[in-house]
Parts: C-alpha cells; sequence; structure tokens
C-alpha cells in the first residue's frame, strides 16, 4: 500500500532540489591518480606479511608439524636395524653352534608330538 500522493513526491523533489550538490575539490583527479601509482609501485608482501595474511601460519605450523612426524618415523628404523644386526650375529651364534642339529631335532619332535595328539581319540 503506498500512501504517497503526487504532492507528496512534488514536495519531496522541490526539497531536493534546494540541496546543495556536492562538487569535487580541484585536487581530486590529480589525489586519485597518486594513489594508483602508489599502489602499482608497492612492493610485493615478504615472508612475515605473508604470514600475517589470514590462515597462512596455520599452513606454515601444519608443514612443520609434518617435517617433524617424518624426522621422528625415521629414527625408530635406525634403532631397529641395530637391534635387527644384533639379533642376527646371536642367530649365526646359534647356528654355528655344535647344539643347533640336536635342538633342531628337539624341535622337529616336539612337533610331532603336537600332532600325535590331534591323531588320537578323546583322552580319558
Amino acid at each position: 500500500m503506498n500512501h504517497d500522493t503526487r504532492e507528496d513526491r512534488d514536495d519531496l523533489w522541490a526539497l531536493l532540489g534546494k540541496a546543495r550538490t556536492a562538487k569535487a575539490s580541484p585536487a581530486f583527479p590529480r589525489d586519485v591518480l597518486r594513489r594508483v601509482r602508489m599502489e602499482e609501485t608497492s612492493p610485493e608482501p615478504g615472508f612475515l606479511e605473508w604470514l600475517r595474511s589470514g590462515w597462512n601460519w596455520l599452513a606454515l605450523a601444519g608443514t612443520a608439524a609434518a617435517v617433524a612426524m617424518v624426522l621422528a618415523a625415521t629414527q625408530p628404523r635406525h634403532q631397529a636395524r641395530q637391534i635387527a644386526a644384533e639379533e642376527r650375529v646371536e642367530i649365526d651364534e646359534v647356528v654355528r653352534s655344535p647344539d643347533f642339529s640336536v635342538i633342531a631335532n628337539l624341535d622337529l619332535l616336539m612337533a610331532m608330538d603336537e600332532n600325535d595328539l590331534w591323531l588320537e581319540g578323546p583322552r580319558r
């Protein structure tokens, strides 16, 4: 429901016609051109400016965390290699010992004994 009458609109236009018009200063074009030139010649932002803008610092922290995780994951491998080398030396000593054939025969005998339990009927 628009209650504006033509007379109200005419009064509004008459009032707007009396309002002072805004005029730009004579230096306006010069100021605009100076600001445009300043923006064109501004250097690209450096590393600190890049960190200050937005979420970039989170990306940097995530990258640092990923690198730290990779470094941490590679350390146990080195220790595991040392342990494996020590175990290989012990295994070689056992294999070279004269008792190795006896140990192997005992293992075979125990395996056969375990299989015999399955072949027999239920125990009473």
